[in-house]
C-alpha cells in the first residue's frame, strides 16, 4: 500500500485557523502573554495549556491583561533552539515552516482514508486496519499528535511554568536540535532588542500581546513561590503539588 501524502502544502492549511484567536483572548483575559514563538505563556503552566471560551450573558468583572512579559525572551531562546523546522522568529512564527512539522495529517486526509476504507474489498480493509496510517490517525485523535497542529518541541522545552520544574526539567534539560547557528541567531535577536532596532514582532501592535513592560522576572518569582509552597507541604507531610499553583 502507498503511504498517504503529508498535508504540508500551504494551500491545505487555510482551514486550520479559526476566526477567533483564543491566544489573543487569553492575553486580554489576563492569563498570560505571547512568547518568542507566539504561543501564549502562563506563569503557572508556560505554553502547555489549551484554551477555550464560554459565551455568556452574565455581567462579570473582567480581569486585567498582564503588562509584564511572561516569556524570558531572547536570553532563553530554548524554543528557537529546539524547533525542527527553524520556524521561530523574533516574537513571530513562520507558519508555513511550522506546519510541515506540526501537522502531518489534516482532516481531509483522514476523511479520504475512511472513504476508501468503506469502498475497499475485505482483504484491503484488513490491510488498511493494520496500517501505520490508521494508527497515526488514532494516536492523533486521542493524543493530539500528528492529526492536529501541535508539534511538542517548543512546548516541552519552555522553562516557564511550575509544571516544567515539577515534571520536565530533567527530561528536557538537553536540546538535541540545538546548533551553533541557532544559538547565534538567539544572540542576534537579543542584541537587536538591546539596541532598540525595529522588530516586527515587537511593533506598536504586537508588543501589546508580548507584554509592553518587558521581562521583569515573573518566572523566577513564580518558581520561588512554587518551591516555597512545596517546602511547606513537605514539612507538614502533605503530598507535593504536581504543578500549577497552591
Amino acid at each position: 500500500m502507498l503511504p498517504l501524502r503529508q498535508e504540508t502544502d500551504w494551500n491545505y492549511k487555510r482551514a486550520s485557523y479559526g476566526r477567533l484567536s483564543t491566544r489573543h483572548l487569553g492575553v486580554e483575559a489576563g492569563l498570560g502573554t505571547l512568547g518568542l514563538e507566539v504561543n501564549i505563556l502562563t506563569p503557572e503552566f508556560g505554553p502547555r495549556v489549551y484554551l477555550t471560551g464560554i459565551l455568556t450573558e452574565l455581567e462579570l468583572e473582567p480581569d486585567r491583561a498582564l503588562t509584564e512579559q511572561v516569556c524570558i525572551g531572547e536570553s532563553c531562546s530554548r524554543c528557537l533552539h529546539s524547533c525542527p523546522a527553524d520556524a521561530v522568529l523574533h516574537f513571530g512564527i513562520d507558519k508555513r515552516a511550522c506546519a510541515t512539522e506540526a501537522q502531518e495529517f489534516g482532516f481531509s486526509t483522514i476523511l479520504q482514508f475512511f472513504e476508501r476504507f468503506i469502498d475497499a474489498a475485505r482483504e484491503q480493509k484488513m490491510q488498511m486496519a493494520r496500517s501505520r496510517d490508521l494508527f497515526g490517525f488514532w494516536q492523533g485523535l486521542l493524543r493530539v499528535v500528528g492529526s492536529f497542529g501541535d508539534c511538542p518541541r517548543c512546548l516541552a522545552v519552555c522553562p516557564v511554568g511550575n509544571d516544567y520544574h515539577a515534571h520536565l526539567l530533567d527530561a528536557q534539560r538537553e536540546i538535541p536540535e540545538k546548533t551553533p547557528e541557532k544559538v547565534a541567531l538567539g544572540k542576534a535577536f537579543k542584541e537587536r532588542r538591546a539596541k532598540g532596532e525595529g522588530i516586527a514582532g515587537l511593533d506598536a501592535w504586537n508588543v501589546r500581546w508580548v507584554g509592553p513592560d518587558g521581562y521583569r522576572g515573573i518566572v523566577a518569582r513564580q518558581l520561588q513561590a512554587f518551591m516555597q509552597a512545596q517546602k511547606r507541604r513537605s514539612e507538614t507531610g502533605a503530598e507535593p503539588i504536581s504543578g500549577g499553583s497552591e
